[in-house]
């Protein structure tokens, strides 16, 4: 059976490991974001370049 300090210490590494998890999401959703958002820049400017089309 696990110590009370043992069973802490596992909560803890898995805060840690969720923590590490959720900052590395929320880098992929934000570079994501940014590429989306550089493709509307892109698209919009496309459009205002060549309204006609």
């Amino acid at each position: 059976m696990a110590t009370r300090a043992e069973v802490l210490a596992q909560i803890q590494e898995v805060r840690e490991a969720q923590q590490e998890a959720q900052a590395a999401s929320d880098a992929r959703f934000e570079a994501a974001t940014a590429e989306m958002l550089a493709d509307i820049k892109a698209v919009r400017a496309d459009v205002e370049a060549n309204p006609a089309q």
